[in-house]
């Protein structure tokens, strides 16, 4: 799987962010790829620490404090038909 993270938008407030990502799955064995897309918001708070450890792995202190996502309305696609919709422009 791999995931794409597509836009990091700050909501109001300042400690709320929502994000569009993508994730593509590949099939093992059939050559093909699904992309599905998801949005969510994620909700930030940052805890000042002294602990070494700690500052070690989260030097920023940022933790999600609350996190919410949906899979995007729109279908699921393979790449190539993205390409292909993409490609197709009306001709006036």
């Amino acid at each position: 799987m791999q995931v794409t993270i597509n836009s990091v938008i700050p909501m109001e407030g300042g400690k709320s962010y929502q994000v569009r990502w993508s994730e593509v799955e590949y099939r093992a064995g059939a050559g093909k790829k699904e992309v599905t897309p998801y949005t969510g918001v994620f909700t930030v708070e940052q805890i000042k620490t002294d602990d070494k450890e700690k500052l070690a792995v989260n030097p920023l202190g940022l933790y999600i404090k609350d996190l919410r996502w949906e899979r995007d309305t729109e279908t699921k696609t393979t790449p190539d038909q993205k390409n292909d919709q993409q490609t197709k422009t009306p001709v006036n």
